[in-house]
């Protein structure tokens, strides 16, 4: 049956006979006269088609599972979006500031004047987050930026894709700067928040080291009586997916320095900013469960389905008849 052979390569004894015999891993070498080389198990007809049925109803239920599987990250991402529209609309927090109403701790700045996008609770103000810290470009100043000599020494040097891998706090990187690439550089402290202006636009992560980073990076260290950078990158998080929401009308839909400089901020006092940062990271460790759950979901129906192509080809998916005629009398027959 052509079914027979369609489900044979896709199990594992056929791509490791592939992978032998294809000069390395290349498929494009692999030939004619490979091919009907190929060692095939057959069984008798009747037997294949039971088992045919029988694969075709595994790997219905197998795909169906796959498809499951792919609708929950959409499900994922809509949750995570409904979390931070909590915790910045105050609904998060709400109980927290009827227990504790005399918790406003320091002054905040000044409010900016703007029609906000939503409302925000009495004691919040919407600021620029230039007023809730210092914002600058990291340095890179050396031309070629990749001449040998900068690189390979002690001093960390966090790029884009750091940031991006970092998923919160940073203290992984590819490379290193030596003295020279130091010198035409910044060492930033911990603590500093990592936002990225180009390459993985308005990534962020907070530096759990001191590390030097390109202009392509903005570091943000926050005034630390007023603001905690983790509350301000989870508004990040917010802010990027309608940046012009918060931005000022002459922005334009990028993150710049100066965008950020004036990126309106929805801010509570510091204490309930610390609340907030506690409900939002108890939800996103949920929400990374949920997401290694996905992948072991995904890697163990691969597995099954490798497990039931090994089965079928070894005569174990399906009871055998004896009254079925032997594969060899096909065989033979039709060679005739």
């Amino acid at each position: 049956m052509p079914r027979w052979i369609a489900y044979f390569t896709r199990a594992g004894e056929y791509r490791r006979y592939v992978e032998a015999v294809a000069l390395g891993i290349n498929i494009n070498n692999f030939r004619t006269s490979d091919l009907e080389a190929l060692p095939l198990p057959i069984a008798p007809q009747t037997e294949q088609l039971r088992i045919v049925s029988k694969l075709d109803h595994l790997f219905n239920r197998s795909n169906n599972s796959r498809e499951e599987l792919a609708h929950i990250p959409h499900l994922v991402e809509r949750y995570r979006a409904a979390l931070l529209a909590e915790a910045f609309r105050g609904k998060a927090t709400a109980d927290w500031r009827e227990r504790y109403p005399d918790r406003g701790g320091k002054a905040l700045p000044n409010k900016v004047e703007f029609e906000p996008p939503y409302e925000t609770p009495s004691s919040w103000i919407w600021t620029s987050l230039g007023q809730l810290g210092v914002l600058d470009r990291g340095r890179s100043r050396h031309r070629p930026r990749n001449a040998p000599e900068l690189y390979g020494g002690p001093y960390p040097f966090v790029q884009t894709g750091d940031i991006k891998a970092a998923r919160g706090r940073l203290f992984q990187f590819g490379q290193t700067y030596s003295e020279a690439g130091l010198a035409q550089s910044r060492l930033w402290p911990r603590e500093t928040l990592c936002i990225t202006i180009a390459a993985n636009i308005a990534e962020t992560a907070i530096l759990g080291i001191e590390a030097c980073f390109p202009d392509s990076i903005v570091g943000f260290t926050a005034t630390t009586d007023l603001c905690d950078p983790r509350f301000i990158e989870f508004f990040i998080m917010t802010a990027k997916a309608d940046l012009a929401a918060f931005a000022p009308a002459t922005a334009q839909k990028n993150i710049n320095l100066e965008t950020l400089r004036t990126l309106r901020v929805p801010c509570p006092p510091l204490e309930e900013q610390k609340q907030i940062v506690k409900w939002l990271e108890k939800g996103f460790r949920c929400i990374q469960r949920v997401t290694n759950e996905i992948s072991r979901g995904v890697a163990l129906l691969a597995r099954l389905d490798q497990a039931t192509l090994s089965k079928a080809f070894r005569g174990e998916l399906v009871p055998q008849d004896p009254n079925d005629e032997p594969a060899r009398h096909s065989l033979a027959r039709g060679s005739v």
